[in-house]
């Protein structure tokens, strides 16, 4: 499975729609995208095999070194409880790994496949068409999962030499009651909270302006928010992660 549109809905890869997509990215305010449906159902459905059963995830904490400093850090789970409330900036489950009995199964070789496929020309040159962004053949990925409790606050995605993020999403069943939503800022200002929809395809690039994750609210007690997070940086450079 190596062809773009093996793993790209058709719909996605139209001219006409590449078209309407890098328009509507350069006139945003925030240069941001998001397109529906993105994944064909067979690689979408195997990856949330990784969300559900496959994959090992490990929970995660990470301070910011001071309040309002934008360096952040892992920390043990005692760090973040005795952590004045400024410096916490997000609270996960992080995918470690495949579970031993799994590292064969259906959704983690379509995700061993899928990390290839986001690093081919093909897909990096479909990136380009949309954001008229270089993005480079080394991006770093996460697998997160958050739940009720868990955070992830403002913050923006400017270091590390990025030059496009993208956030896709797997979980099913959301209510607009659960939040989650990733919120967008110009200032202090909220412009956007784009909701968490199976198959939602985010892309936008990283600027000093803040986003977020809203809070999940006691309705969503028994719902997950499964996501992958994607960072690109020129050719040459690798992305860091956060």
């Amino acid at each position: 499975m190596s062809g773009i549109e093996r793993w790209i809905d058709p719909r996605h890869l139209h001219p006409d729609s590449m078209e309407r997509m890098a328009s509507s990215f350069a006139g945003d305010p925030l240069n941001t995208i998001w397109l529906d449906d993105f994944l064909m159902p067979e690689p979408f459905a195997n990856l949330q095999r990784v969300f559900a059963t496959e994959g090992a995830f490990e929970q995660v904490h990470r301070l910011y070194e001071r309040a309002a400093d934008g360096r952040a850090r892992d920390v043990t789970p005692e760090e973040w409880r005795d952590a004045e409330p400024g410096r916490r900036f997000h609270d996960e489950m992080r995918f470690a790994g495949p579970k031993p009995e799994h590292r064969l199964s259906p959704g983690m070789v379509t995700h061993v496949r899928f990390r290839m496929f986001l690093q081919s020309a093909a897909h990096l040159a479909f990136l380009h068409r949309l954001t008229g962004l270089c993005a480079g053949v080394a991006p770093f990925s996460l697998l997160r999962i958050t739940r009720y409790g868990q955070r992830l606050d403002r913050h923006n995605d400017f270091n590390h030499g990025r030059t496009l993020c993208s956030v896709l999403y797997f979980g099913t069943g959301w209510q607009p009651t659960f939040g989650g939503r990733l919120r967008q800022y110009e200032g202090d200002a909220l412009v956007r909270a784009l909701d968490p929809l199976p198959n939602r395809l985010v892309l936008f690039r990283p600027t000093l302006e803040q986003h977020d994750v809203e809070p999940l609210g006691p309705a969503a007690a028994h719902w997950e928010r499964w996501a992958m997070t994607t960072w690109y940086a020129p050719p040459g450079r690798v992305p860091g992660g956060g």
